[in-house]
């Protein structure tokens, strides 16, 4: 982790560099993505921008997005000591329960006897044009927004009744840029909370 960390901290503030560099980097962090688990969420604009250059001498410049990700890794590896957790027992302990879901008409959630509900009445018409699968994720990041820090560290099982966005949040990946933003953002709240 060392070694990344200090790749990372070369290339902080850089702007372009080269195809063969950058592979270098995604490689050791899909290494490090093994041990991270939101990591591989941070992984895709870089490998895009990787694929953008055809010769591996040739220069890319990093985009705002590509450092944003290049800092998540910088700031969520000096949380990590290079082990992962062993797979939780859900079958002891507490398990908190978290029910979200969306509509046309607005959003909500409830955990334990704790909820919210807004409606897209009144505001700007942008949630209620986006698809159903983007206004679902989002109830779902809100809520772990929202109970997140009382719940730090616990076992917690988000209910979503779409399945796109439960296999999204499996899989950290969508191939639409909107909905992996939400995914990113999920996944920082994830790291923060340490759920």
């Amino acid at each position: 982790m060392a070694e990344i960390q200090g790749i990372l901290a070369h290339w902080q503030g850089q702007k372009v560099i080269s195809k063969r560099r950058l592979l270098k980097i995604v490689g050791k962090l899909a290494f490090a993505a093994k041990v991270v688990r939101t990591g591989r969420a941070f992984l895709g604009r870089l490998i895009g921008l990787a694929k953008s250059a055809t010769a591996l001498n040739h220069r890319v410049r990093l985009s705002q997005s590509a450092r944003r990700d290049l800092t998540w890794w910088q700031e969520c590896l000096h949380s990590h000591n290079g082990t992962r957790l062993l797979e939780v027992d859900w079958s002891s302990g507490t398990v908190h329960h978290v029910y979200t879901d969306a509509s046309d008409f607005g959003y909500g959630a409830c955990c334990g006897e704790e909820w919210f509900a807004i409606s897209y009445t009144g505001q700007s018409a942008a949630p209620r044009a986006r698809s159903i699968n983007w206004r679902e994720l989002h109830a779902a990041a809100k809520a772990l927004a929202t109970w997140g820090p009382s719940l730090r560290s616990e076992r917690i099982i988000f209910h979503i009744d779409n399945t796109t966005t439960c296999c999204l949040l499996n899989k950290l990946y969508s191939p639409v840029p909107e909905l992996m933003e939400l995914v990113r953002t999920w996944c920082i709240l994830v790291e923060r909370f340490s759920v």
